[in-house]
Order: C-alpha cells, then structure tokens, then sequence
C-alpha cells in the first residue's frame, strides 16, 4: 500500500467502519496532508491529476497560460479572416 492509502486507512480507522460518511471524513482529514508528489498537498495532487501516493507521479493539468495562449491563437485567426473578408470584399 503506498503512503496515501495508509494515511487514508489510518484515518478511517479512528473514525469507524467504512461506510460512506465515514470514508468521506477520512478523505477530508487527509486532504491537506504532504503527498509525496514534491510541492502538493494530497489535494493538490488529485486536483492536478496526479497520484499523491506515487513520488514518480507527475500533474497533467495544462498550466493556464497554455490554454489562454490557445484561445488568443483561435481568436487571432477569427480576428485575420474577418479582416482579410473585408480587404478582398470591398467594392471597387
């Protein structure tokens, strides 16, 4: 079990049985905990899309500068056609 799992099942062990609002408080106390992916908390990692029990698991989130870099190239191009729409079109 890797360290994630046994901080989750040390947590529902204090708490009771596992059923599902028992389970769920255990999550919740183990939310802010380090994770041994370097610089997250267990959260973090999950929220990131990485393993918080796995030190070799990396974040596959996009940064957000990437996806707006995306969506300024998409507009860029709308903004070109539109301009070179009404430089072909113009009557002469």
């Amino acid at each position: 079990m890797n360290p994630y799992g046994l901080q989750f099942i040390q947590a529902l062990s204090t708490i009771g049985s596992p059923t599902l609002k028992n389970m769920t408080q255990a999550f919740n106390v183990t939310e802010n905990e380090h994770s041994q992916v370097k610089g997250y908390t267990n959260i973090e990692a999950l929220d990131a899309g990485a393993y918080p029990g796995f030190s070799f698991s990396k974040p596959v989130v996009k940064p957000i500068s990437t996806q707006y870099m995306y969506v300024g190239i998409i507009a860029a191009i709308i903004a070109g056609m539109i301009a070179l729409y009404f430089v072909f079109n113009r009557k002469k």
